[in-house]
């Protein structure tokens, strides 16, 4: 069974659907991919963004 979710989330899946615990790993969203703590520096000068 492949485990959809990143960052060592927890899969539970039936037929149709699955679920991520993202419990523990630092991030949430549909599949553990959205980081709780803020973006580093580099991560937004790669969006284009810069200091105010």
């Amino acid at each position: 069974m492949p485990n959809h979710c990143e960052h060592g989330g927890k899969c539970t899946q039936t037929w149709d659907s699955f679920k991520c615990n993202c419990d523990g790993t630092g991030y949430t969203g549909a599949t553990c991919h959205n980081s709780i703590y803020e973006q580093s520096c580099e991560a937004y000068k790669h969006l284009g963004k810069t200091s105010d």
